[in-house]
């Protein structure tokens, strides 16, 4: 911690586990603004992860960094998008304690055929929730290859409606290879289940993903 001094990229790496930071942006859903702000400081924030994945290059090392949005139900920061997340070397970092269970990071897919798809490789996603309230039954697909998933909540089915479809997923891996999941948490015990559905798809050949506690 510099005291006093601006807290520069470098100074974030250890924190997402990467040996170095290009350019850092923030999503704050509460107080943020996509029409407005840059996203490149906490108090020029994006409201949506979105915006703030359109800012990030390709092969940067570029991170998001996303504002807990408060210790009840709140706001969350949305997808805003069926968005193929196709970048490679990216982190994704949540601001909010390191709960597992619902951290009050949140990343949502809030509105119908919206989903996220994450298909780079060499990325990171820490300490967020990856949630979806709707009746969207395939939200969060991961196809990429060597990414990492640690503390992140795959909360899907969210709804009852959602959690009566026999579609109904949290987390689908198509194609996806050699990923780790550590100390991550899959699916809700909030809403239920009267019908044969599934927290983890595989839904075509995946080799070697470890999913560690």
């Amino acid at each position: 911690m510099k005291f006093g001094h601006k807290i520069y990229p470098e100074d974030l790496a250890f924190g997402a586990g990467s040996p170095v930071i290009g350019d850092v942006f923030y999503v704050d859903p509460v107080n943020g603004s996509d029409s407005v702000n840059t996203g490149t400081t906490q108090d020029d924030a994006y409201d949506s992860f979105g915006a703030a994945y359109s800012a990030i290059a390709n092969n940067n090392y570029d991170m998001i960094i996303v504002a807990s949005d408060g210790v009840g139900s709140g706001s969350a920061a949305s997808v805003g998008s069926a968005l193929t997340a196709s970048k490679n070397l990216y982190s994704v970092v949540g601001a909010a304690a390191p709960s597992i269970n619902s951290p009050r990071s949140r990343i949502l897919v809030d509105t119908a055929a919206h989903s996220l798809t994450i298909s780079g490789s060499g990325v990171r996603y820490v300490n967020v929730q990856l949630g979806c309230f709707i009746d969207e039954n395939t939200p969060f697909t991961v196809s990429g290859d060597r990414n990492y998933f640690a503390n992140v909540h795959f909360a899907g089915m969210g709804i009852a409606a959602a959690g009566q479809d026999t579609a109904g997923r949290s987390l689908v891996m198509s194609g996806a290879d050699e990923n780790v999941f550590e100390n991550c948490e899959f699916g809700l015990t909030t809403i239920t289940r009267e019908v044969a559905n599934t927290e983890i798809e595989f839904a075509s050949t995946c080799s070697r993903n470890k999913f560690i506690n």
